[in-house]
């Protein structure tokens, strides 16, 4: 019902999700509907963040980060749920899922990986004789 709980110290909170940020509370019901949309990626899912009091950022429990849009959240969930699965995501090195474009997702990979990617494309432009 969007209570605070002020110390999360009761064994009888540790089921609730944790959402925090501005207007987070009164949005709790919200949240937990968006959750459902995808019951598979529940589970994974440490915190939702509440930002401008207009959109969710889901913190899952490995470290990614899914931006959702402020409109259609659920849906953008659903997509995110395929894209999971799919791609197989859990297996990539990314640290952010970006959702808010309704045309496209946008990853950000980890610093190590996105150095490797730079390496991988200047060896690439070598090779074709381009500068590298």
């Amino acid at each position: 019902d969007g209570r605070v709980i002020g110390q999360m110290n009761d064994e009888a909170f540790t089921d609730l999700p944790l959402v925090v940020g501005e207007g987070a509370n009164a949005r709790a019901t919200e949240f937990v509907a968006i959750l459902d949309a995808a019951p598979d990626v529940k589970p994974l899912v440490k915190a939702g963040i509440r930002v401008g009091d207009r959109r969710w950022t889901l913190k899952l429990t490995s470290g990614l980060d899914v931006l959702l849009p402020e409109e259609s959240p659920s849906e953008a969930l659903q997509k995110f749920s395929t894209f999971l699965h799919d791609h197989k995501l859990a297996d990539k090195d990314i640290v952010l899922v970006d959702l808010r474009y309704p045309d496209r997702v946008v990853l950000r990979l980890t610093e190590a990986a996105a150095a490797q990617r730079e390496e991988q494309l200047k060896a690439k432009a070598k090779a074709k004789g381009g500068p590298a």
